[in-house]
């Protein structure tokens, strides 16, 4: 695209499979169509009342970037100098730096400077830039030398002002903490009380304005409908205490704005007597909103920073929900009797049955089982069943505000010992509970729990030659699910519990949770884990190859377990052998029902529901799909 540019240009698109060069396809894109492509989709013409196309807000959207609706860079701009004011007119620069190697192209400039120009006024002025896409090097480079004292720093401010909301008797309200031309750097205190609420969830609410200029650090905005744009919120656990005391704490906003582009929102105590706290809040101003926490000694914040405004109720299920709550509360206070028919008595409260509980309505039942943890151990069927619910309201451990937060409670309750050790079903529950949540915990929690297990599956790598009492089969069943879940382990440790499964496989032994073991510590496509460690295609090709030559004695559990295992993802470095592949396939296809099993082998798919049920291992609450 530059002045001198070819009139034509030869393009590679390197294709999918195993094969880098016969996949391979190639065409030619001239100058003209590429130039007609950028102008008429990103430039296209626009006049002074053209604004960005708004589409419906979807129930999904994309992943990563908050990418625009409308690729029109000209109607964004129109937008842009509208809402942006002189003396009751539509702005009009007199000069335009061209920034980024995207408007290094002459036509495309020219586009611009014609728009502005055709919206009054005369034509701005562009400012010499020879390299765009080397701006934003350079001037990171010589900030660096202004920061280092060799270069003059030239800053304008913030052109936003920064509000955070607060709930105030007649509604909330939004207080000013960083006003409009805030340098980068500045630090302020707003001389104003507020309460925090400690030991429970919160939310904090950051707005902001690129139009009010006249509000001062500690100002409540009177704003109009649409003056303040709504940033996403910080859902966080602010500790402060014993855990179990919920309070609030008359606290002081200190505000600093970053040169990183963040707002820094210090919390601290406004009464002498407790100076130690301290509670810090960061909120990202150029990205999508929000929010590395940084907390101190004195006290430990949690967020989440896709929660959504609310809890996920609707107003008539809150209600149902209380009354449920009620039930798990008198089943484990002190003195009650064994709960054993206490799902069905949740149910009965619900109104619907307990696989119809949607995740919002899970977590919301979570609380009266959390608070009576500390009485969980009265009688063993008190644990066993306090253990299994736990499992059930938080699986699978992720996908819902403060699910963090929830991951690292319970965590403390796998530091704490059984109460009912000696008894099965209890030390049962207790795998359930792990397998099911396996997805929240990090991978130092990840590990900690293999290391908890290898020593019952993998006696042999255990200094001490393994535990001094084999578990019942029942318990074994679990503890090698529990391996398998634990997607954030080493390739090479998940390779160790393939290779000691692989046998019992072959030989039909486990069937009922061996080959979905196998399965799941294999799999091409991890549900929550980071796919740098999946186990090496290589490794799982000469699993299917010894599978394929053993006598299937359940179909019915191997077809599913090796469809995940040879599942094509469409990465090469993940995805099986075309040769492995192409066997694995027609012997799926030879089975009742295997023309499904042998599309996922041969082509990148969505799991249907009941293979999402298969690969986590349990049901998936309502309205919940796992990663993809």
């Amino acid at each position: 695209l530059d002045r001198d540019g070819p009139a034509e240009l030869a393009v590679t698109v390197s294709g999918r499979g195993a094969r880098v060069i016969g996949g391979a396809v190639s065409d030619t894109v001239t100058r003209t169509d590429v130039l007609a492509e950028l102008a008429d989709g990103f430039f296209p013409p626009a006049g002074e009342d053209d604004r960005p196309a708004a589409r419906a807000r979807a129930g999904l959207v994309e992943w990563g970037l908050p990418f625009a609706a409308d690729p029109a860079i000209t109607r964004h701009l129109v937008g842009f100098l509208a809402t942006h004011t002189a003396a009751g007119a539509p702005a009009r620069p007199d000069a335009i730096l061209f920034n980024g190697g995207a408007l290094t192209p002459l036509a495309l400039r020219r586009r611009i400077c014609d728009l502005v120009a055709s919206l009054g006024g005369q034509a701005p002025l562009e400012l010499s830039n020879a390299r765009p896409d080397l701006a934003v090097a350079r001037g990171a480079a010589y900030y660096g030398l202004v920061r280092a004292g060799q270069g003059v720093r030239i800053g304008g401010g913030s052109a936003r002002a920064f509000y955070i909301e607060v709930a105030a008797a007649n509604g909330p309200r939004h207080v000013c903490v960083a006003p409009r031309g805030m340098l980068e750097g500045d630090e302020l205190d707003l001389q104003r009380d507020f309460e925090l609420l400690t030991n429970q969830p919160v939310r904090f609410h950051l707005a902001t304005s690129s139009t009010r200029t006249g509000d001062a650090p500690g100002d409540v905005a009177e704003a109009e409908e649409g003056e303040l744009v709504p940033l996403p919120p910080v859902l966080t656990v602010i500790r402060h205490g014993r855990p179990r005391d919920l309070g609030v704490l008359k606290v002081r906003l200190h505000a600093r704005l970053t040169e990183l582009g963040t707002l820094a929102l210090t919390l601290g105590r406004s009464e002498p007597g407790d100076a130690t706290f301290e509670a810090r809040l960061e909120f990202d101003l150029r990205g999508a909103g929000a929010s590395e926490v940084a907390p101190d000694a004195a006290t430990s914040v949690e967020r989440k920073s896709e929660a959504p405004s609310d809890d996920g109720l609707a107003a008539d299920v809150r209600g149902k929900v209380e009354a449920a709550n009620a039930v798990v509360r008198e089943a484990f206070a002190k003195g009650a009797r064994e709960p054993a028919d206490l799902v069905k008595r949740v149910e009965g409260a619900l109104g619907v049955p307990r696989d119809q509980w949607d995740t919002a309505v899970l977590r919301a039942l979570w609380p009266p089982l959390y608070e009576a943890r500390g009485d969980r151990g009265q009688s063993a069927v008190h644990e066993a069943r306090w253990l299994n619910l736990a499992g059930y309201f938080l699986r699978p451990g992720w996908g819902f505000q403060l699910d963090d937060w929830r991951m690292k409670e319970l965590w403390r309750i796998y530091k704490a010992p059984l109460a009912h050790e000696a008894v099965d079903a209890v030390r049962i529950e207790w795998w359930v509970l792990w397998r099911r949540v396996s997805g929240g915990l990090v991978t130092g929690q990840q590990e900690e729990l293999w290391n908890r297990v290898a020593p019952f599956l993998l006696p042999r790598a255990t200094k001490r030659g393994g535990p001094r009492r084999p578990p019942p089969p029942h318990e074994l069943a679990e503890l090698w699910r529990v391996a398998a879940s634990l997607e954030r382990l080493p390739a090479v440790h998940k390779a160790q519990i393939g290779e000691a499964l692989l046998p019992l496989v072959e030989k039909g032994k486990g069937i009922d949770y061996a080959p979905w073991a196998l399965a799941r510590v294999g799999a091409r496509q991890p549900l929550h884990g980071p796919i740098d460690r999946v186990v090496p295609s290589a490794v799982v090709e000469g699993w299917i190859e010894r599978l394929l030559k053993a006598e299937w004695r359940a179909p019915e559990q191997l077809a599913p377990a090796l469809a995940q295992l040879g599942r094509k993802t469409g990465d090469r470095a993940r995805d099986i052998g075309d040769a492995v592949r192409a066997r694995l396939m027609q012997r799926l296809k030879s089975l009742p029902g295997g023309a499904r099993f042998a599309q996922l082998v041969a082509e990148p798919v969505a799991l249907l529901d009941k293979e999402q049920r298969f690969v986590f291992g349990d049901a998936v609450p309502p309205g919940l799909r796992l990663g993809e």
